[in-house]
């Protein structure tokens, strides 16, 4: 059944699932131009989620993966494979894709063991900041939910992506500013430490931001 939700811009909606996006935000929000302007909110955010916001950055990525993502559906790679042309790029050829993870523990551990180190200590701090938030995979990735969606995070060729939602970035924007950054997202290149007290203090964030609105119900 569907409840009332308020945004952190004040913006009323109503949703039945556990998706935290408002949709007044997100179509105030959708790009005017660019790779993302021309496609469906849910292909979008499934970018977004990866860190994908330029056909340079969509080049490295295989057809099938993207495919793969939710949200992405078959309608949506045409107009992906054309602004790749635009672009005079294409997608990457022969990338290895995994099967999705069930748990978070087999998720880690399809990675190296020095990758495995990070994602662990990813873990380990999220689930001390959110003790009380249920883990379980979501678009492929660890994710936690109190109240509604919290923080994701994943590995990549070299970064762990972290995601706290637009507003868990916002609140945070001059401690990120360090990091390469998207919409909802934050890149840890693995050659620097995590910043395992900046996270920490993200989920209590997103903890506090989820009990509110779960109060005002």
């Amino acid at each position: 059944m569907p409840t009332l939700r308020i945004c952190a811009k004040g913006h009323r909606y109503y949703k039945s699932s556990d998706c935290p996006t408002c949709p007044v935000c997100e179509k105030l929000s959708k790009p005017q131009a660019g790779l993302l302007s021309g496609l469906s909110a849910p292909a979008r955010r499934a970018l977004q989620q990866l860190g994908i916001s330029s056909a340079k950055e969509l080049a490295n990525y295989s057809e099938s993966s993207i495919l793969a993502l939710h949200g992405i559906g078959k309608t949506t790679i045409p107009k992906l494979t054309q602004a790749l042309k635009g672009e005079g790029l294409s997608f990457k050829k022969n990338m290895t894709i995994k099967k999705s993870p069930k748990t978070v523990d087999d998720y880690i551990s399809t990675f190296d063991n020095d990758v495995q180190v990070l994602l662990s200590k990813m873990r380990t701090t999220i689930q001390k900041a959110a003790p009380a938030a249920e883990e379980f995979i979501s678009y492929g990735m660890p994710a936690y939910r109190l109240n509604g969606m919290l923080v994701y995070f994943a590995a990549f060729k070299s970064h762990i992506g972290f995601y706290a939602t637009p507003t868990g970035h916002e609140a945070f924007k001059k401690e990120l500013s360090v990091y390469k950054t998207g919409k909802g997202s934050v890149q840890f290149p693995f050659n620097k430490p995590l910043p395992l007290a900046l996270i920490t203090r993200i989920v209590k964030f997103r903890v506090k931001q989820n009990k509110e609105r779960a109060s005002k119900k």
